[in-house]
Protein backbone atom coordinates (compact mmCIF):
# COMPACT_ATOMS: atom_id res chain seq x y z
CA UNK A 1 0.00 0.00 0.00
CA UNK A 2 1.45 3.19 -0.95
CA UNK A 3 2.71 5.56 1.81
CA UNK A 4 -0.09 8.39 2.79
CA UNK A 5 0.94 12.30 3.01
CA UNK A 6 1.25 12.96 6.46
CA UNK A 7 -1.95 14.85 8.27
CA UNK A 8 -1.76 17.44 10.43
CA UNK A 9 -2.50 17.08 14.25
CA UNK A 10 -6.04 17.54 14.20
CA UNK A 11 -6.62 14.72 11.62
CA UNK A 12 -7.37 17.43 8.52
CA UNK A 13 -5.75 17.64 5.19
CA UNK A 14 -2.55 16.44 4.34
CA UNK A 15 0.54 18.44 5.90
CA UNK A 16 1.42 21.26 3.24
CA UNK A 17 5.33 20.68 4.28
CA UNK A 18 5.04 17.31 3.14
CA UNK A 19 3.63 18.35 0.08
CA UNK A 20 5.82 21.62 -0.40
CA UNK A 21 8.19 21.09 -3.90
CA UNK A 22 6.91 17.18 -3.81
CA UNK A 23 5.03 17.65 -6.84
CA UNK A 24 3.42 19.79 -9.16
CA UNK A 25 2.41 23.21 -7.39
CA UNK A 26 -1.16 23.56 -9.06
CA UNK A 27 -1.40 27.35 -7.75
CA UNK A 28 1.17 28.75 -9.53
CA UNK A 29 0.54 26.57 -12.83
CA UNK A 30 -3.24 28.32 -12.41
CA UNK A 31 -1.45 31.61 -12.24
CA UNK A 32 1.18 31.69 -14.83
CA UNK A 33 -1.95 29.83 -17.41
CA UNK A 34 -3.73 32.75 -16.34
CA UNK A 35 -1.27 35.24 -17.14
CA UNK A 36 -0.99 33.92 -20.91
CA UNK A 37 -4.97 34.39 -20.72
CA UNK A 38 -4.50 37.92 -19.44
CA UNK A 39 -2.46 38.25 -22.85
CA UNK A 40 -4.74 36.77 -25.12
CA UNK A 41 -7.56 39.39 -23.71
CA UNK A 42 -4.92 42.41 -24.74
CA UNK A 43 -4.17 40.84 -27.99
CA UNK A 44 -8.01 40.44 -28.67
CA UNK A 45 -8.13 44.46 -27.65
CA UNK A 46 -5.50 45.35 -29.82
CA UNK A 47 -6.78 43.24 -32.36
CA UNK A 48 -10.03 45.04 -32.39
CA UNK A 49 -8.54 48.24 -31.87
CA UNK A 50 -6.49 47.89 -34.90
CA UNK A 51 -9.20 45.71 -37.36
CA UNK A 52 -6.67 43.24 -37.35
CA UNK A 53 -7.58 39.51 -37.36
CA UNK A 54 -4.38 38.04 -36.11
CA UNK A 55 -5.59 34.36 -36.93
CA UNK A 56 -6.59 34.68 -40.72
CA UNK A 57 -4.00 32.55 -41.49
CA UNK A 58 -4.15 29.64 -39.65
CA UNK A 59 -4.44 26.35 -41.25
CA UNK A 60 -3.14 23.39 -39.44
CA UNK A 61 -1.27 21.08 -42.23
CA UNK A 62 1.71 18.64 -42.51
CA UNK A 63 3.75 21.35 -43.69
CA UNK A 64 3.29 23.24 -40.82
CA UNK A 65 4.13 20.53 -38.54
CA UNK A 66 7.63 19.90 -40.05
CA UNK A 67 8.15 22.80 -40.36
CA UNK A 68 7.35 24.04 -36.97
CA UNK A 69 9.19 20.86 -35.54
CA UNK A 70 12.33 21.94 -37.81
CA UNK A 71 12.40 25.40 -36.49
CA UNK A 72 11.78 24.06 -32.51
CA UNK A 73 14.57 21.59 -32.68
CA UNK A 74 17.51 23.87 -33.10
CA UNK A 75 16.56 26.27 -30.89
CA UNK A 76 16.14 23.67 -28.20
CA UNK A 77 19.49 21.49 -28.78
CA UNK A 78 21.24 25.37 -28.52
CA UNK A 79 19.63 26.20 -25.39
CA UNK A 80 20.64 22.83 -23.80
CA UNK A 81 24.72 23.40 -25.31
CA UNK A 82 24.70 26.74 -24.01
CA UNK A 83 23.05 26.26 -21.10
CA UNK A 84 25.82 23.09 -19.81
CA UNK A 85 28.49 25.72 -21.07
CA UNK A 86 31.13 27.34 -19.10
CA UNK A 87 29.93 31.05 -20.23
CA UNK A 88 28.18 33.07 -17.14
CA UNK A 89 25.06 34.09 -18.66
CA UNK A 90 23.90 30.72 -19.75
CA UNK A 91 25.33 29.54 -16.42
CA UNK A 92 22.67 31.83 -14.26
CA UNK A 93 19.69 31.26 -17.09
CA UNK A 94 20.38 27.80 -16.81
CA UNK A 95 20.56 28.05 -12.76
CA UNK A 96 17.28 29.77 -12.68
CA UNK A 97 15.42 28.03 -14.71
CA UNK A 98 16.03 24.85 -13.01
CA UNK A 99 14.93 26.23 -9.40
CA UNK A 100 11.70 28.06 -11.15
CA UNK A 101 10.84 24.05 -12.46
CA UNK A 102 11.66 22.60 -9.41
CA UNK A 103 8.78 25.26 -8.05
CA UNK A 104 6.01 24.34 -10.78
CA UNK A 105 7.01 20.61 -10.36
CA UNK A 106 8.21 19.63 -7.20
CA UNK A 107 11.94 18.01 -6.51
CA UNK A 108 10.28 14.30 -7.14
CA UNK A 109 11.32 13.30 -10.84
CA UNK A 110 7.59 12.09 -12.73
CA UNK A 111 7.03 12.70 -15.94
CA UNK A 112 3.34 11.00 -16.08
CA UNK A 113 2.89 13.86 -13.15
CA UNK A 114 4.08 17.02 -15.10
CA UNK A 115 3.52 15.86 -18.02
CA UNK A 116 -0.16 17.40 -18.35
CA UNK A 117 0.45 20.61 -16.39
CA UNK A 118 3.30 20.87 -18.89
CA UNK A 119 1.76 20.79 -22.09
CA UNK A 120 -0.80 23.09 -20.60
CA UNK A 121 1.46 25.77 -19.22
CA UNK A 122 3.23 25.29 -22.99
CA UNK A 123 -0.10 25.53 -25.32
CA UNK A 124 -1.11 28.72 -23.42
CA UNK A 125 1.96 30.17 -24.20
CA UNK A 126 2.16 29.34 -27.64
CA UNK A 127 -1.14 30.24 -28.48
CA UNK A 128 -1.34 33.92 -26.39
CA UNK A 129 2.01 34.99 -27.33
CA UNK A 130 2.39 33.83 -30.96
CA UNK A 131 -1.25 35.71 -31.64
CA UNK A 132 0.30 38.80 -29.86
CA UNK A 133 4.07 38.92 -31.24
CA UNK A 134 3.15 37.41 -34.64
CA UNK A 135 -0.07 37.66 -35.65
CA UNK A 136 -0.90 41.31 -34.70
CA UNK A 137 2.35 43.37 -33.75
CA UNK A 138 4.73 41.58 -37.02
CA UNK A 139 1.33 40.96 -39.28
CA UNK A 140 0.41 44.74 -38.25
CA UNK A 141 3.86 46.09 -38.61
CA UNK A 142 4.68 44.18 -41.45
CA UNK A 143 1.88 46.35 -43.59
CA UNK A 144 3.43 49.14 -42.78
CA UNK A 145 7.71 48.76 -42.79
CA UNK A 146 7.60 45.24 -44.04
CA UNK A 147 8.39 42.14 -43.02
CA UNK A 148 11.96 42.13 -42.24
CA UNK A 149 11.77 45.51 -39.96
CA UNK A 150 8.48 44.39 -38.25
CA UNK A 151 10.32 41.00 -37.34
CA UNK A 152 13.11 42.68 -35.83
CA UNK A 153 10.54 45.44 -33.79
CA UNK A 154 8.23 41.83 -33.08
CA UNK A 155 11.50 40.07 -32.00
CA UNK A 156 12.54 42.68 -29.75
CA UNK A 157 9.51 43.14 -27.70
CA UNK A 158 9.24 39.49 -27.01
CA UNK A 159 12.88 39.87 -25.49
CA UNK A 160 11.74 42.42 -23.31
CA UNK A 161 8.03 41.29 -22.82
CA UNK A 162 10.08 38.00 -20.81
CA UNK A 163 12.73 40.03 -18.86
CA UNK A 164 10.64 39.44 -15.65
CA UNK A 165 10.76 35.53 -16.27
CA UNK A 166 13.01 33.54 -13.90
CA UNK A 167 15.57 32.10 -16.30
CA UNK A 168 14.56 34.05 -19.22
CA UNK A 169 17.11 36.89 -20.57
CA UNK A 170 15.78 39.36 -23.40
CA UNK A 171 18.27 38.81 -26.01
CA UNK A 172 18.04 35.10 -25.95
CA UNK A 173 14.01 35.49 -26.34
CA UNK A 174 14.38 37.81 -28.69
CA UNK A 175 16.40 35.58 -30.43
CA UNK A 176 13.42 32.86 -29.84
CA UNK A 177 11.07 35.41 -31.10
CA UNK A 178 13.17 36.11 -34.48
CA UNK A 179 13.16 32.20 -35.00
CA UNK A 180 9.36 32.09 -34.30
CA UNK A 181 8.77 35.24 -36.52
CA UNK A 182 10.91 33.79 -39.37
CA UNK A 183 8.75 30.56 -39.21
CA UNK A 184 5.60 33.03 -39.63
CA UNK A 185 7.00 34.67 -42.80
CA UNK A 186 8.64 31.35 -44.31
CA UNK A 187 4.98 29.63 -43.75
CA UNK A 188 3.02 32.68 -45.95
CA UNK A 189 1.70 33.77 -42.56
CA UNK A 190 0.41 30.58 -41.44
CA UNK A 191 0.30 31.57 -37.27
CA UNK A 192 -0.21 27.59 -36.74
CA UNK A 193 3.15 27.25 -37.53
CA UNK A 194 5.19 29.46 -34.74
CA UNK A 195 2.00 28.60 -32.30
CA UNK A 196 3.11 24.45 -32.54
CA UNK A 197 6.93 25.18 -33.16
CA UNK A 198 6.90 27.21 -29.54
CA UNK A 199 4.32 24.55 -28.20
CA UNK A 200 7.22 21.96 -29.05
CA UNK A 201 10.08 23.67 -27.55
CA UNK A 202 8.58 24.85 -24.40
CA UNK A 203 6.95 20.98 -23.25
CA UNK A 204 10.46 19.63 -24.51
CA UNK A 205 12.19 22.64 -22.17
CA UNK A 206 9.99 21.56 -19.43
CA UNK A 207 10.56 17.97 -19.29
CA UNK A 208 14.54 18.24 -19.89
CA UNK A 209 14.95 20.85 -17.16
CA UNK A 210 12.84 19.20 -14.87
CA UNK A 211 15.18 15.94 -15.49
CA UNK A 212 18.01 17.49 -14.73
CA UNK A 213 17.08 19.41 -11.62
CA UNK A 214 15.47 16.90 -10.20
CA UNK A 215 18.59 14.70 -10.83
CA UNK A 216 20.33 17.45 -9.49
CA UNK A 217 17.82 17.79 -6.24
CA UNK A 218 18.70 14.54 -5.68
CA UNK A 219 22.54 14.27 -5.45
CA UNK A 220 22.43 16.95 -2.84
CA UNK A 221 19.89 16.06 -1.20
CA UNK A 222 21.86 12.56 -0.44
CA UNK A 223 24.66 14.53 1.08
CA UNK A 224 25.31 15.97 4.08
CA UNK A 225 22.57 18.59 5.10
CA UNK A 226 24.21 22.03 4.82
CA UNK A 227 26.52 23.32 7.54
CA UNK A 228 29.04 26.25 7.09
CA UNK A 229 32.71 24.59 5.31
CA UNK A 230 34.75 24.60 8.61
CA UNK A 231 31.81 22.85 10.72
CA UNK A 232 32.55 18.90 9.31
CA UNK A 233 35.28 17.29 7.21
CA UNK A 234 34.00 13.97 7.17
CA UNK A 235 33.70 12.06 4.46
CA UNK A 236 32.85 8.50 3.09
CA UNK A 237 31.06 6.14 5.57
CA UNK A 238 31.71 9.00 8.11
CA UNK A 239 29.65 11.86 6.28
CA UNK A 240 26.84 9.28 5.32
CA UNK A 241 26.38 8.54 9.21
CA UNK A 242 26.44 12.22 9.74
CA UNK A 243 23.85 13.24 7.19
CA UNK A 244 21.67 10.42 8.84
CA UNK A 245 21.85 11.89 12.16
CA UNK A 246 21.71 15.58 10.91
CA UNK A 247 18.34 14.68 8.61
CA UNK A 248 16.80 12.90 12.20
CA UNK A 249 17.77 16.08 14.15
CA UNK A 250 16.38 18.76 11.95
CA UNK A 251 13.26 16.64 11.51
CA UNK A 252 13.32 16.20 15.23
CA UNK A 253 14.10 19.65 16.57
CA UNK A 254 11.52 21.16 13.91
CA UNK A 255 8.81 18.20 13.70
CA UNK A 256 8.80 18.76 9.93
CA UNK A 257 8.29 15.77 7.68
CA UNK A 258 11.27 13.67 6.21
CA UNK A 259 10.10 14.59 2.26
CA UNK A 260 10.41 18.27 2.88
CA UNK A 261 13.42 17.91 4.65
CA UNK A 262 15.19 16.21 1.97
CA UNK A 263 13.67 18.37 -0.95
CA UNK A 264 14.79 21.37 1.19
CA UNK A 265 18.59 20.46 1.07
CA UNK A 266 18.52 20.41 -2.70
CA UNK A 267 17.03 23.45 -3.27
CA UNK A 268 19.51 24.95 -0.47
CA UNK A 269 22.51 23.14 -2.44
CA UNK A 270 20.86 25.03 -5.60
CA UNK A 271 21.18 28.47 -4.32
CA UNK A 272 24.68 27.54 -2.22
CA UNK A 273 26.69 29.24 -5.61
CA UNK A 274 29.80 29.25 -3.34
CA UNK A 275 29.64 25.94 -1.81
CA UNK A 276 30.41 27.51 1.61
CA UNK A 277 27.67 25.86 3.79
CA UNK A 278 25.93 28.85 4.18
CA UNK A 279 23.39 32.02 1.77
CA UNK A 280 24.33 35.48 1.29
CA UNK A 281 22.32 38.29 0.47
CA UNK A 282 22.38 37.78 -3.42
CA UNK A 283 21.94 33.85 -3.02
CA UNK A 284 18.91 34.68 -0.86
CA UNK A 285 17.48 37.11 -3.42
CA UNK A 286 18.07 34.33 -6.10
CA UNK A 287 16.17 32.14 -3.94
CA UNK A 288 13.53 34.46 -3.42
CA UNK A 289 12.91 35.85 -6.79
CA UNK A 290 12.71 32.25 -8.30
CA UNK A 291 10.09 31.25 -5.92
CA UNK A 292 7.65 33.93 -7.09
CA UNK A 293 8.46 37.02 -5.13
CA UNK A 294 10.05 40.04 -7.09
CA UNK A 295 11.15 42.17 -4.16
CA UNK A 296 12.65 45.76 -4.07
CA UNK A 297 16.10 46.10 -1.62
CA UNK A 298 14.18 47.58 0.73
CA UNK A 299 11.99 43.99 1.06
CA UNK A 300 14.72 41.74 0.34
CA UNK A 301 16.52 43.48 3.39
CA UNK A 302 13.58 42.61 5.87
CA UNK A 303 13.26 39.12 4.71
CA UNK A 304 17.06 38.51 4.82
CA UNK A 305 16.86 39.45 8.74
CA UNK A 306 13.93 38.01 9.53
CA UNK A 307 16.04 34.77 7.93
CA UNK A 308 19.14 35.84 10.03
CA UNK A 309 18.42 33.73 13.24
CA UNK A 310 21.53 34.32 15.01
CA UNK A 311 22.10 37.52 13.40
CA UNK A 312 25.55 36.56 12.04
CA UNK A 313 25.43 37.95 8.21
CA UNK A 314 24.73 34.59 6.61
CA UNK A 315 21.89 31.94 6.30
CA UNK A 316 22.51 28.74 7.54
CA UNK A 317 20.70 25.66 6.40
CA UNK A 318 18.21 25.51 9.61
CA UNK A 319 17.49 29.09 9.18
CA UNK A 320 16.56 28.55 5.33
CA UNK A 321 14.67 25.94 6.86
CA UNK A 322 12.12 27.94 9.06
CA UNK A 323 11.96 30.76 6.47
CA UNK A 324 11.25 28.43 3.94
CA UNK A 325 8.48 26.62 6.55
CA UNK A 326 7.37 29.72 7.17
CA UNK A 327 6.76 30.94 3.59
CA UNK A 328 4.53 26.92 2.68
CA UNK A 329 2.44 27.23 6.17
CA UNK A 330 1.69 31.25 5.48
CA UNK A 331 1.30 30.24 1.45
CA UNK A 332 -1.24 27.48 2.56
CA UNK A 333 -3.22 29.80 4.70
CA UNK A 334 -3.94 32.53 2.08
CA UNK A 335 -4.54 29.42 -0.19
CA UNK A 336 -7.74 28.63 2.49
CA UNK A 337 -8.45 31.94 2.98
CA UNK A 338 -9.29 32.47 -0.53
CA UNK A 339 -11.57 29.27 -0.82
Amino acid sequence: MAAQPKRDDHGGAPDPRTMALSGVNNGLVRTLVQGEVAVLAVAAVIATFLNINPVAGFAPSLEGISSAIAYAIPIFVGSVVLERSNIKLFKEIDRDTQLFVVQIFGAKRSLSNILPAAAIMAASAGIAEEILFRGIIQNGLSNYIGDVPALLVASLLFGLAHNPVPGASSLVEAIYGFTFGSLYIATGGNLFAPILSHFLYDLATFVEVHFRATSRIGVAAAGVPPQPAAASQASGMAARVLQDKRVQDVIKRYGLPAPFVKNAIGVFGMLDLDKNGTLDRRELQLGVRTFGRFTNDEQLDAIYKRADLNQDGEISFDEFLKLLTDAVLQQQRLAAERK
